[in-house]
């Protein structure tokens, strides 16, 4: 950022509105705020459009006039957001009778890949605790119909946002299942505390 743009946002004291367009070089990921009709914001949207609600609506008005008053607020809840989003999203894709083709659309892309990389760790040592190889073969056979069912979901009618979320995972589940194929079936690597693993 510049120092005129530092500035331009530091002079817009009574119109938070002129900010919008230097928000792309404040913080990275959000193309905009949401404001309503009272100046006041209510969520953030990313530059593909993709919409997070903020945990509690920000009031620029209220700064009287501080613009780094109020655009340390976004931060500290863009940050409350973003957590609680994969939060509520983690406890939706534990569900026993959630889908995860249903549930990879229900999300927003960030929190969707990053549950679906905790979900995948947990798992393969799970496996890994439970039946060494013989459970890494069993997850590995779980993974490619995971795989095949988000191909599926990618040729179904889907938003383009949605379909940048899914191209990135299955690019992630195709890693993620050679991994537990390449990495560790075919090492013989059975103990999450092996290096290989670890690394």
């Amino acid at each position: 950022m510049s120092s005129d743009e530092l500035l331009e946002i530091l002079s817009e004291t009574k119109e938070p509105l002129r900010v919008q367009p230097h928000l792309k070089k404040c913080f990275e990921g959000i193309a905009k705020l949401e404001f309503d009709e009272e100046k006041k914001i209510h969520g953030m949207y990313s530059q593909e459009t993709e919409h997070v609600p903020f945990t509690r609506v920000i009031d620029p008005v209220a700064s009287k006039g501080a613009v780094e008053d109020w655009l340390l607020q976004v931060e500290e809840v863009m940050l409350k957001s973003v957590k609680e989003i994969c939060e509520k999203s983690f406890q939706d894709y534990n569900n026993p009778q959630q889908q995860r083709e249903k549930w990879i659309t229900q999300w927003q892309g960030q929190a969707v890949l990053a549950v679906s990389m905790m979900f995948w760790t947990s798992h393969a040592e799970e496996a890994m605790k439970k039946s060494g190889i013989a459970g890494l073969k069993q997850y590995y056979d779980k993974l490619n119909r995971q795989l095949q069912n988000t191909v599926g979901v990618v040729r179904t009618p889907i938003s383009k946002l949605q379909r940048a979320t899914l191209e990135a995972l299955v690019v992630l589940d195709v890693h993620a299942r050679d991994v537990i194929n390449d990495e560790l079936i075919s090492n013989e690597v059975s103990d999450p505390l092996e290096f290989q693993w670890l690394s």
